[in-house]
């Protein structure tokens, strides 16, 4: 996460010395000079050296921020001072950071607690998305912890929450990584039109996932007769739907948007009401 200035002032110059204040939960830790360009991990360093607070345990936060990167000088106050806040990590939490880092799996032996730690939970899941499975219930419903799971293994969108399994930015992100995990995707979505055609452009593996009710339909012979009749009206249009989606997926096939062959102005023009029925269907 970039620095950010925490007021519209003038920010310090990157080539100052700053005096910067630590302070933690229960107040003022102590003070370090730093360089107005020094990035987080300088600053951490020189936290230890002068605090005795390892790097490793050290969580700074400018507001309500987290610093992890960027110049310092990016997110002076007016003023000759700054202040930073220092969260110390557990032990506990340090070795379990470690050993995900190094090898994700380890987690199948970790304690409740670390099961339920966000911050271990996203460096798991960075790691493997299949890691996912593993965490906490409600890390599994935690958008931010599911988008970087799925952004690494869009399988793992088997394993999130129902809710996210309905959110459609979060699926495409999942179908984008590996196409079949619109299977664990929610119904609604998978039966819903736009929202597949807008998939087949990310990943055209995932139209085998799709529901094939709504993608496919076949128009019976009777409605031929009456052609302003509603249910003639009804699969008429299911029918386009039908051609549209055909041709999306030769189009995705051959990586060409949507929006330039799809042409749904006349879906209720006169041409469209006495469309022939009989076109070929797969």
């Amino acid at each position: 996460m970039v620095l950010v200035p925490s007021s519209p002032c003038q920010a310090h110059s990157v080539d100052a010395i700053i005096e910067v204040s630590v302070v933690g939960l229960c107040g003022p830790l102590g003070k370090i000079s730093a360089h107005g360009a020094w990035c987080a991990r300088e600053v951490k360093h020189a936290i230890e050296r002068s605090l005795g607070v390892p790097e490793r345990e050290q969580r700074l936060f400018s507001g309500m921020v987290e610093v992890s990167d960027g110049s310092l000088a990016a997110v002076l106050e007016c003023g000759s001072g700054f202040e930073l806040t220092l969260i110390r990590r557990s032990q506990e939490q340090v070795e379990w950071l470690q050993k995900v880092q190094q090898y994700w799996p380890s987690l199948r032996s970790a304690p409740p607690e670390i099961l339920s730690d966000r911050e271990v939970a996203v460096t798991a899941v960075k790691r493997s998305g299949e890691a996912l499975a593993l965490l906490a219930t409600e890390l599994r419903a935690d958008p931010d912890v599911v988008l970087s799971a799925v952004c690494r293994n869009g399988a793992s969108l088997l394993h999130a929450n129902a809710r996210l399994r309905a959110d459609p930015d979060l699926v495409l992100a999942a179908v984008g990584q590996h196409g079949p995990a619109l299977a664990h995707a929610a119904d609604r979505l998978r039966s819903a039109h736009d929202f597949v055609l807008a998939a087949v452009e990310r990943n055209v593996e995932c139209l085998a996932f799709a529901d094939e009710e709504t993608f496919a339909p076949r128009p019976r012979a009777e409605v031929r007769s009456e052609p302003s009749h509603p249910r003639s009206m009804v699969r008429r249009r299911a029918l386009c739907a039908h051609r549209d989606f055909v041709s999306a997926v030769e189009r995705a096939r051959e990586n060409v948007p949507t929006s330039e062959f799809l042409d749904t102005s006349s879906d209720t023009s006169e041409e469209w009401f006495t469309m022939p029925l009989n076109v070929p269907l797969p």
